[in-house]
């Protein structure tokens, strides 16, 4: 803020005003002598100072009537004024760190300001009735006989004109009034007590219920205070923290599952040698007409390359990486891509690694959906956790629709199917 703003806001003298401080002479009315007249200048800005301070602090300077009341205004001023600052100076820097804590500022006075407004609050409008048999007449209105009338009171010439006026009768009304109540925790989420009059409502994931029906469907709810709330909402740095190693997480289980899909889709044994000999002559003659197995052999044997590396801290732990760590991690994934490689070898160690991640990235994803819901973070979206029966289905080597667990058989006449041992049901492959 600049100076010559200070002396449009404050009234203070610009550098280029002259403060005139020379004492003046003037005549006693009382002794007819000359005396010495005080420098009239300084206490006007010192007013103005202290008026304005008053102002921005939302006080009316023409309504304190005693000097507390005016200290008490103008720290209020000074309090409003050195955030007005801050908050200019945040966003001055350029500091995203400080340009996001002035924004969670400004947001938080703003939804201060927000719930006072949505206490309850008495209706302006009353309303009056005309109990005579004649027609009265407020100002240009015309109130019939025995009907009813609204009036804003708080208008002064209004409720001047209907005080004492014969026949005129304020109809008395209860007012109904809605507030927020307790916010109250379900296995589905958090839910918001609504109170109008006396009656109660919950809203929230699953919809709006009464008292009956929701206590009925979640009899194990409990109320927790706001405080309770906002002790599990993780601050911006934690926020983004968990953000940054969900999304890390997330790349790790695409490469597994990527590397899964090549591995299924290529031949085993010396079929799979067989393609890799092929591979290699096709390319010797510039041939790019690979098969689809030739070239998910290939594609895999490189996805390989890249998930030794990024499982090299869950299997060997941290460090140098020798050659012999290596081929630990290696073995870790189920062995190298070539006529060795048993894709149901592969499976249940991939399946194994997986889980272990999805472990992980399940319980970072509660401390990250708090933070979203609250909704004190925009632009996130809340992440859905993974089953164990979607790992499992995900490195499964039947055929699709057919249940984890069966057990592959073949028939008398050479057809091949599987067998679900819980619910004893066949599934018939055909080819």
């Amino acid at each position: 803020m600049a100076v010559n703003d200070l002396s449009k806001v404050f009234g203070i003298p610009s550098p280029t005003e002259t403060l005139d401080l020379t004492p003046q002479l003037q005549t006693s009315p009382a002794t007819g002598t000359l005396g010495l007249e005080q420098p009239s200048r300084l206490k006007r800005t010192g007013s103005r100072i202290s008026n304005n301070l008053a102002r921005m602090g939302g006080y009316d300077p023409m309504q304190l009537s005693n000097a507390e009341e005016r200290k008490q205004a103008r720290l209020a001023g000074l309090q409003e004024l050195s955030y007005r600052l801050s908050q200019t100076a945040a966003k001055l820097s350029g500091d995203p760190a400080r340009m996001q804590i002035a924004q969670q500022q400004e947001a938080q006075r703003i939804e201060a300001r927000t719930s006072k407004t949505k206490e309850a609050y008495k209706p302006e409008l009353v309303e009056y009735k005309n109990t005579t048999d004649n027609d009265i007449r407020i100002g240009n209105i015309v109130i019939p006989a025995g009907t009813k009338m609204p009036f804003n009171v708080s208008i002064p010439e209004i409720a001047n004109s209907i005080s004492g006026m014969p026949g005129l009768e304020e109809v008395k009304q209860q007012n109904v009034y809605t507030r927020q109540g307790s916010l109250y925790t379900t296995p589905e989420g958090d839910y918001r007590e609504i109170i109008t009059g006396d009656q109660r409502v919950f809203d929230g994931p699953a919809g709006r219920f009464d008292a009956g029906q929701f206590f009925a469907k979640y009899p194990e709810s409990r109320s927790k205070t706001s405080g309770e709330e906002q002790r599990y909402i993780p601050d911006f740095k934690t926020f983004t923290g968990l953000n940054k190693e969900l999304t890390t997480e997330e790349r790790s289980l695409k490469k597994l599952d990527s590397y899964w899909k090549n591995i299924t889709d290529t031949n085993v044994g010396v079929e799979r040698l067989g393609d890799q000999i092929s591979t290699w002559f096709k390319t010797l003659a510039g041939r790019q007409d690979l098969t689809v197995e030739e070239l998910a052999r290939g594609i895999a044997e490189g996805k390989l390359q890249g998930l030794i590396g990024a499982n090299r801290i869950d299997t060997v732990g941290g460090g140098v990486m020798t050659e012999k760590d290596a081929w630990r991690i290696i073995s870790r994934l189920g062995g190298d891509v070539d006529a060795l490689q048993n894709p149901a070898i592969v499976g249940p160690l991939l399946q194994e690694m997986y889980q272990d991640k999805v472990d992980a990235y399940n319980e970072d994803i509660k401390g990250y959906n708090i933070g979203v819901e609250s909704k004190k973070y925009t632009g996130y979206s809340k992440r859905s956790t993974i089953s164990s029966e979607d790992v499992a289905a995900k490195f499964s080597l039947l055929p699709k629709g057919v249940p984890i667990g069966s057990i592959r058989n073949v028939a008398p006449n050479g057809a091949v199917y599987y067998l679900d041992p819980e619910t004893n049901k066949k599934y018939i492959i055909e080819d």
